[in-house]
């Protein structure tokens, strides 16, 4: 399944395929094993969560090395940011500042449909 998802990762990033698109890798979110052991579905009797905190590290690890080898920018998250509305906006924040370094902002892009006022 890894290298299933390493190869995924590859295609996605690859600029020879995608010449003219910015790409921002982010690496899967940390797993509280212990809640997902308490969450499995009473009809799951093998008292294994469907995804470990263990797996999303090494997923996480296979999406930094894509990244660095497709010379791409990576925000790691899987050290513990939670998706509760400070983590939802610390990522945010972590996007916006990527696409900074490169140049994009709302000022630098051009709007790809007219402004409301002007339909009204």
């Amino acid at each position: 399944m890894l290298i299933i998802y390493y190869f995924q990762l590859k295609l996605g990033g690859d600029q020879k395929i995608w010449p003219s698109t910015i790409v921002i890798f982010i690496t899967r979110p940390p797993v509280d094993d212990e809640a997902r052991t308490r969450l499995l579905p009473e009809d799951d009797t093998s008292g294994l969560p469907e995804r470990t905190n263990k797996a999303a590290g090494e997923f996480a690890k296979a999406s930094i090395a894509v990244a660095k080898e497709c010379s791409s920018p990576v925000i790691d998250i899987c050290d513990g940011l939670h998706f509760a509305a400070l983590g939802n906006k610390v990522l945010f924040e972590e996007i916006l500042q990527e696409l900074k370094a490169v140049g994009l902002s709302n000022e630098t892009l051009p709007a790809d449909a007219p402004p409301v006022e002007s339909l009204l």
